[in-house]
């Protein structure tokens, strides 16, 4: 080969090996703008359906399922996300709330004594409480825990949906404390009932679990485990399954594990003053004070209590909710979402000044205003 080839032929090497790392980087390139990005949609949403209704002052709504809730003080309606009405009933309440596991949900008067137990077929069952209720927590079968009190006594009753007491359960300041949380495991077999405790000038929090399957019949109150915090307030209790109690303390969370006798699996303690939780089925979250003025330290945990992320966010948020992966905070017409890995998904505000805001499936959203209903979608999903 004559020295003028080998030199065309060395040139020819070199300009496909620049060529060959130019294409590495502009892959490289876009890969990391894309790792950067995120999948983050920014203030786009799409409107799937409008629905003008003239009740929008008068009701209010909610999610059951995937399902949109419409209830008023003389009944409530179920609608698909097409708008279409599944079922209407009747009932008289003055200020109604409700409770849902999955799609069974527990219509209540609170201050009254009315309970509506219903289901996507309509109403499952009716039935009056003893006292005022203050809270309620229902499971899939449709049972039904109310914490009840006068001036005098707090009493939590368990029923069936049809109203049948399966047990009655006393509380006094002493022993165990005053009722602050109550959750039912979704087979209705585990009752759990947070309380604040005086005991011995000490405050503390208590966490009793109450079987109603084969584990409590030989048990006095059905009782068979009892929690300990001392020093510490539990506002709150929740299963996020048949077997995974999480305890909300305040200052952190507790999860208890077991279908039969549950027992503590894994505590997470933080040092910053927490101002929501929420959860699903798979994860728990907390929002907490930031380092800085109007700034807040939201986390994510899996329900083994390892942590997912942890941001620092700035926005001046009313309300959360996680659902189907995804962690939505509100504040009037404005909307913020975050995946379960911590990215943001949507941060925009609403054409029109909503009345309520809340998740119905993975970027879809009910909108209600002063003049109706609107469902939305977040556009690139």
């Amino acid at each position: 080969m004559d020295s003028k080839q080998e030199k065309r032929e060395q040139a020819l090497r070199r300009r496909r090996r620049r060529n060959i790392l130019l294409a590495v980087i502009v892959i490289a390139a876009v890969a990391a703008a894309v790792i950067l990005a995120g999948g983050r949609q920014y203030g786009e949403y799409k409107v799937l359906r409008s629905d003008r209704q003239d009740d929008t002052l008068t009701s209010r709504y909610g999610r059951v399922g995937g399902f949109i809730l419409q209830y008023e003080t003389d009944g409530a309606r179920l609608w698909d996300r097409q708008g279409e009405e599944i079922w209407n009933i009747s009932y008289t309440m003055t200020d109604p709330a409700f409770v849902t596991c999955g799609e069974t949900a527990a219509i209540y008067d609170k201050g009254g004594t009315a309970v509506v137990v219903t289901d996507r077929n309509g109403k499952r069952g009716e039935f009056t409480t003893k006292l005022p209720i203050v809270r309620v927590s229902v499971s899939e079968e449709g049972n039904v825990a109310a914490l009840q009190e006068d001036e005098n006594n707090a009493w939590i009753e368990y029923y069936s949906s049809a109203g049948t007491e399966i047990a009655s359960i006393r509380t006094a300041m002493d022993d165990p404390g005053y009722p602050m949380g109550i959750s039912i495991s979704p087979n209705g077999e585990l009752l759990a009932v947070s309380y604040l405790s005086f005991k011995g000038g000490i405050q503390k929090g208590v966490v009793h679990v109450y079987s109603f399957g084969e584990e409590g019949q030989n048990q006095m109150d059905n009782r068979i485990a009892a929690f300990d915090f001392n020093q510490r307030v539990v506002p709150e209790v929740d299963y996020l399954d048949n077997k995974t109690l999480v305890v909300f303390r305040d200052n952190g969370f507790t999860i208890c594990e077991g279908a039969r006798i549950p027992e503590v699996s894994e505590e997470v303690t933080v040092d910053r003053e927490i101002r929501a939780v929420f959860h699903d089925e798979t994860h728990v979250g907390l929002l907490m004070t930031g380092d800085e003025e109007d700034t807040w330290q939201m986390c994510l945990y899996g329900k083994s209590g390892r942590q997912q992320f942890s941001e620092t966010i700035d926005f001046p948020w009313s309300r959360v909710e996680l659902y189907q992966n995804e962690i939505s905070l509100y504040n009037g017409a404005a909307l913020r979402v975050y995946d379960s890995s911590g990215g943001i998904r949507y941060d925009g505000v609403y054409a029109l000044e909503p009345r309520s805001f809340f998740a119905i499936g993975k970027h879809r959203y009910v909108v209600v205003t002063e003049t109706g209903i609107d469902v939305i979608q977040l556009k690139g999903h």
